[in-house]
């Protein structure tokens, strides 16, 4: 899906202060700390307004597929693929997660033309992708550029070959991919969120491309390309 280092943003960890528990300051049952109501940070920060968060460029990394596992997203139960992959420009890990319609999750086989192409209602009204275009994003389309198909004809196209029989269920798919994709060498293009969550200046991964299309002048304008900064 993303993170984007590879492109992704490490959140700083608090450091301690070297003192041991006694020497801390500890509450009195009542008291309240200083700065508790974040819309009252008391003497913690001047009385001015604070400067907005910065939104990290987005970059493209020369990369190399490391990894294709069947994922189950624990807070809603939607399985999605994760590539995984190593970034040649700065020797990190990132991944890519791609999410899928449920009912390709369940068979791989699935005819598209028998999946739905109602938009659901999501929780503010707005209306979501249909299981139909899900499918044409995430797996295959008539123009030829869905993610997998994408990444798989990448993968052909590098000479890799793969003699497992055709994936039947989420896990063989996985399998399948991870046999067939390993070592391919992609372009990652890394995108922050934005936004205002905790994660808004954080890269993530947003698609494999190839290197031919993204090194030439027109292709990711707004990217910084990290192999031409070594030049």
């Amino acid at each position: 899906m993303y993170d984007e280092t590879a492109g992704t943003q490490e959140a700083l960890e608090t450091q301690g202060d070297g003192t041991s528990p006694d020497e801390t300051n500890v509450l009195n049952e009542g008291e309240e700390a200083i700065g508790q109501d974040n819309e009252q940070p008391g003497a913690l920060f001047p009385d001015t307004p604070a400067p907005d968060r910065p939104i990290p460029q987005p970059q493209a990394h020369r990369g190399v597929i490391t990894s294709v596992t069947a994922e189950v997203a624990p807070n809603t139960g939607t399985q999605f693929l994760k590539f995984g992959w190593k970034s040649k420009e700065t020797g990190n890990d990132d991944n890519l997660a791609i999410w899928l319609p449920q009912a390709y999750a369940i068979n791989p086989m699935v005819d598209p033309a028998t999946l739905s192409d109602e938009q659901p209602i999501k929780e503010d009204g707005t209306k979501g992708m249909s299981e139909r275009a899900k499918y044409a994003r995430a797996v295959r389309n008539s123009k030829g550029n869905g993610t997998i198909e994408s990444i798989v004809k990448l993968a052909i196209e590098q000479g890799h070959q793969v003699s497992l029989p055709q994936p039947r269920t989420f896990n063989q798919l996985a399998s399948y991919l991870n046999a067939l994709c390993v070592g391919t060498e992609i372009v990652a293009t890394m995108r922050a969120e934005g936004g205002d969550g905790d994660y808004a200046d954080r890269l993530r991964t947003s698609a494999f491309v190839g290197f031919e299309y993204a090194s030439s002048q027109k292709a990711l304008k707004n990217y910084r390309k990290l192999w031409q900064e070594e030049q």
